[in-house]
């Protein structure tokens, strides 16, 4: 079954998940959830009820079977999990609907009658059960009647009258889930085994040659850059600010074996295929496996990987995948089968003024990494007289009204006192493009919707910077 629209749509009220869908992501997910009624299981729990009256400490019982061996600290809140529950809660705490919102409650892991936070950018959902009778016991009720809710992360001011604490390391411990089955390969000796330290990349769905843009930041000696790209506006702005720098390959399914042996060695192998089909923004996703759609692209991400690995002989390959954050669950757990790694969680609000979730699957060192706090204001064109009303914005994608904030479109800048956009070249500026780097006499809208489809220079700049250490010190 899939978790269709008539019941996600996030975008015009805060939903309930009813009991249908809450019966099918256990049977998808093969999840032992907490059990039914929960609600009289607080209530009939003596150790639950004094820890909420403050006689015993939240953390001395797990918030989620209520027992009190082996306990652990709940990743994001002030309060305990036993072992067994900690494992079952990592292991599911990101499995996503088709509306891009978990299906599993952020403080218990339990699948019963969860509520979803109105923020388009926000996954985390709450069970009525834990808003009643855990964490608000005195607003829990009007918290379930609203018709539009801030969960606990975006709005913690709700939780003044708790026992219970957001903590203030929850996205270190939300990345840390990500990372902590994640196997990379962090030798010394990777760097220029078979080979110089000047870099042979493909870049594959190249889009605007944002990977270039990041390797040259980095100040990588490259000797040849491979591209396939097929969007010919795409390419015009690649050409135009890298000139034959780029050697274009064209379409990913046109690469065969004879192609890959000519081009390799390869030592970084990029690429992100279209997510337009995966993105909680696109109602009517379709996933991987539509012949006739995009999504089947990432097939041959993977074939192409694997030619390069079977045709580089000695010389060792980077190689990395990345993709929208919020997907479907059956979708990433796909990706992980074919690549055989654990993706890796990225925000680009640590290095820029724009969230912006992203997976990365690859080989490369990961982390950890200085955050920069860049805020909105700090990207607006000087002596205009243009004030930030948000310190991030949310995620710029191919749409225009992407620009608008929230599910109003409220306008993020004021200029001269009056609401407005953001310019294209504060746009460029947002993903660490140069100034006028899609200049190339396109329509405002077009290459809007280019830069939508780029990769942030700064995010894959911090990853990539390990692979410039690397070959750079051997």
């Amino acid at each position: 079954m899939e978790l269709g629209s008539d019941h996600l749509n996030i975008c015009v009220t805060k939903h309930v998940y009813p009991r249908v869908i809450e019966e099918q992501s256990r049977m998808q997910f093969n999840y032992k959830s907490v059990p039914k009624q929960r609600s009289v299981q607080v209530l009939n729990s003596k150790d639950m009820q004094l820890a909420l009256r403050g006689l015993v400490s939240p953390m001395d019982i797990c918030i989620s079977c209520f027992g009190m061996q082996d306990l652990k600290q709940h990743p994001f809140f002030t309060v305990s999990l036993c072992s067994e529950c900690l494992d079952a809660f990592r292991a599911n705490v990101f499995d996503c609907g088709n509306d891009g919102k978990c299906l599993f409650c952020a403080l218990c892991g339990g699948a019963e009658n969860v509520i979803a936070c109105e923020r388009i950018n926000c996954p985390r959902v709450f069970c009525m059960p834990c808003i009643e009778n855990i964490i608000c016991l005195e607003s829990g009720e009007d918290i379930c009647t609203r018709k539009s809710w801030h969960c606990f992360f975006c709005d913690t001011e709700q939780m003044l009258d708790s026992v219970l604490r957001v903590r203030k390391d929850w996205r270190s411990e939300f990345m840390a889930i990500y990372q902590n089955t994640c196997n990379v390969d962090t030798r010394p000796d990777l760097g220029c085994k078979g080979g110089s330290k000047k870099i042979r990349v493909l870049s594959l769905f190249d889009g605007i040659a944002t990977a270039l843009v990041v390797l040259k930041n980095l100040g990588f000696d490259i000797e040849i850059y491979y591209a396939s790209e097929i969007d010919p506006n795409a390419i015009r702005v690649s050409s135009s600010n890298h000139g034959d720098q780029i050697k274009q390959l064209g379409d990913v399914r046109e690469i065969t074996e004879e192609v890959i042996k000519k081009v390799c060695p390869i030592d970084l192998l990029v690429g992100g295929s279209p997510c337009n089909k995966l993105s909680s923004a696109n109602p009517k996703r379709r996933g991987l496996d539509d012949p006739g759609d995009t999504g089947v692209l990432f097939y041959d991400y993977h074939r192409i990987r694997g030619l390069v690995t079977k045709h580089n002989k000695e010389r060792h390959l980077f190689w990395f995948f990345e993709n929208v954050a919020l997907m479907p669950v059956q979708a990433r757990r796909k990706i992980r089968e074919y690549l055989g790694r654990e993706p890796k969680f990225s925000e680009s609000a640590d290095f820029s003024a724009q969230r912006r979730p992203r997976l990365y699957w690859g080989n490369i060192p990961w982390g950890p990494y200085k955050k920069i706090d860049v805020t909105l204001q700090n990207m607006l064109e000087e002596n205009c007289n243009r004030i930030a009303l948000v310190r991030k914005i949310a995620t710029v994608t191919t749409r225009a009204n992407s620009l608008g904030q929230s599910k109003n479109e409220f306008k993020p800048v004021l200029m001269d006192g009056e609401p407005d956009r953001l310019w294209i070249t504060e746009v460029e500026k947002i993903f660490s493009l140069p100034k006028h780097y899609t200049d190339v006499d396109l329509p405002k809208t077009r290459r809007l919707q280019l830069i939508g489809k780029a990769w942030s220079v700064q995010t894959v700049t911090a990853i990539l910077r390990p692979v410039h250490y690397i070959r750079g010190h051997v």
